[in-house]
């Protein structure tokens, strides 16, 4: 589905920024991302 497709890239970007701003966000935001993530590519 596009809207997946477009979920999916939102949130491997946020994942991206969470990351390279590692030292301003926590790892449970990050983990949040990670998981919502692995969750799409099950479906």
């Amino acid at each position: 589905m596009k809207c997946d497709r477009q979920k999916g890239k939102i949130l491997s970007e946020l994942l991206v920024s969470s990351i390279h701003l590692h030292s301003h966000c926590d790892e449970d935001w990050q983990n949040l991302i990670s998981d919502e993530l692995e969750t799409l590519a099950d479906d």
